[in-house]
This record gives C-alpha cells, structure tokens and sequence, in this order.
C-alpha cells in the first residue's frame, strides 16, 4: 500500500487549513458589502419604509436604513427591543409587532445593548453583527467536529456555515444563528463533561429563539436503535441549522 510523505500530509493539511481560511475570508467580504457609510450594518435588521411612522423615536432620530416600499422583516422588532430591553418604554408597544412573543427572545437584545452602551445606533449596530460575530464563534467551534483533517470534514464544515437557515439569520438579524451556537456550545460541553454549563447553556436558548424544555429534551440522547435497524444517516444532531424554523 502506498504511503504519503510527512511532507505531503503537512501540504495537504495545509492546503486544508487555507480552504477554511478562504471560506472564512469570503464570509467576511460578503458582510463588508452590506456597510453603508452614515448607516453603518443597519441595512442588515430589514427595517421597513412603510413602518417608519411606528419606530421608536430614538430609532427614527438617527441615521439607518430602511427598505423603500416596503414593510422590512422581524429583525427590525427585535432591534427596537435592543434599544429598550427592559421593556419598560410605553412607546414599545405600538413600536413593535406582537411584543409579548417577540420579548421571550430577549437574550441578544439584551447584548446588543450591553455591547452598544444604550447608546441607539451603537445598539443597533452591535444587534445587526451579532449574527457575525457569532458566525466566526460558531465556525470556531465547529472544528471540535470538523477538523481539517480531510476535505469531507472542510465541505461539512462549510455547508453548515453557508446552510439557509444561519445565512438567512445573518442577513435579516434573527435571533436564529446565535441560538445556533447557544446549543452547539451546550453540546460541546455537555460532550467535554462539563453538564452543569451544558444544561445552563441549552436552557438559555429559551430566552434567545425558542422554549428551554425543547432544547433540553433535545439534549437527551434518542434510545438505541433495534439491531438491523437505523442509519447514522437518518437523525440530525440537536444543533442542526437545517431544522425547519418557525416564527
């Protein structure tokens, strides 16, 4: 049987390494192109032209962008709630669409506002790149699963990355792709040993995208299949971004 190299393992391995460096590279080229000079990253919450007369006043005070002819998508309420997570200002509840649903989700807001100083175009931007930054977090963690150890581990790793459903997130501002890597850390912990922060980590998704006891029970591991039975194939893991989403 023919045996690699040394040399050509540590070339191939690095060939490896700089194909996650370009796709971590072209990721960061797409997001530059959504900066708008004077708007900053808000053109990524999706607000609304025609739901500007019911933004908040120190949202339609400063400079953003807002989508001509059209009613924007969720990220802009999530975004409003960002400016007053403590949801105490009255002009909230005309501002927002279905604020007692939107409010469970409060986790990211919450860091938004934290990361932005209260200050509402720093909030508002700092809501809008949590989505990268949580990208890169993500992409980092996910070599715990996809080492570049070979090219199929670099497509898997990819096609996570640039699936639908964390790309969408990032586009329009959902609290989706951080959720994503709330439960893929969950799973990292919970895997190292360490279930204490698993389970705290898992049951803090219900304040960022959907109900602790869901994710919790999805952490539970499914019962054996019957001998002759199942695939590997068959079962997503917990933190699949192509599970359908909702709301």
């Amino acid at each position: 049987m023919y045996q690699h190299s040394p040399t050509s393992r540590h070339i191939a391995r690095a060939l490896r390494c700089l194909g996650y460096g370009l796709v971590a590279a072209l990721f960061t080229w797409i997001v530059l192109l959504f900066y708008i000079p004077g708007e900053g990253f808000t053109y990524l919450i999706e607000f609304g032209e025609l739901n500007h007369s019911r933004f908040l006043p120190e949202v339609r005070a400063v400079n953003h962008f807002e989508l001509p002819h059209s009613y924007g998508y969720d990220g802009q309420w999530y975004a409003q709630i960002a400016v007053h997570p403590l949801l105490t200002d009255p002009e909230l509840k005309g501002a927002v669409d279905t604020l007692p649903y939107r409010a469970r989700r409060i986790l990211f807001e919450w860091t938004a506002w934290v990361l932005g100083g209260g200050n509402p175009i720093r909030v508002m931007n700092a809501y809008a790149l949590q989505n990268v930054a949580c990208w890169f977090l993500l992409a980092f963690l996910l070599l715990r699963w996809f080492p570049p150890v070979s090219w199929g581990n670099g497509f898997r790793w990819a096609a996570v990355l640039f699936s639908f459903g964390l790309i969408f997130s990032m586009r329009g501002a959902l609290p989706d792709g951080p959720s994503l890597l709330v439960v893929a850390l969950g799973m990292a912990l919970l895997e190292s040993g360490r279930s204490w922060w698993g389970h705290w980590s898992l049951a803090s998704r219900g304040s960022a995208r959907i109900p602790a006891s869901s994710a919790a029970a999805r952490s539970a591991p499914p019962p054996p299949a019957p001998r002759g039975r199942g695939s590997p194939f068959s079962a997503k893991p917990p933190w699949s971004p192509f599970r359908s989403r909702s709301g």
